[in-house]
C-alpha cells in the first residue's frame, strides 16, 4: 500500500487465511482532484480548468470534490486525436 496520500490507492480485500493469489482488488470509483491529476499526469490547476470548462465532470460531497473514474475515461475517449 502506498505511503503517499496523494497517490491513488487500491483496496486489497483478502479474507483471513486465503492465499494472496485469491485477493480481490477494488478500484476506487472516484478520485480527488489531486489523485485525478496524478493519474492523468497533469497539474491540479489543469484539472480545475477542465472542470471549469465542463470538459470534465465533478461531484461535490461535503467539502470534497470528487471525479468519477467513468468521467475521466469519457473525457479521454472524447479527446482522442487519431
Amino acid at each position: 500500500m502506498s505511503k503517499n496520500p496523494a497517490i491513488p490507492r487500491l483496496a486489497y480485500i483478502r479474507p483471513k487465511g486465503t492465499p494472496a493469489e485469491d485477493a480481490t482488488i477494488i478500484v476506487p470509483l472516484a478520485y480527488s482532484r489531486g489523485e485525478a491529476a496524478i493519474a492523468l499526469g497533469v497539474d491540479i490547476q489543469t484539472i480545475d480548468s477542465l472542470i471549469a470548462s465542463k470538459a470534465l465532470r465533478a461531484s461535490k460531497i461535503g467539502r470534497r470534490i470528487l471525479i468519477r473514474l467513468r468521467d475521466i475515461e469519457a473525457m479521454l475517449y472524447q479527446n482522442v486525436m487519431i
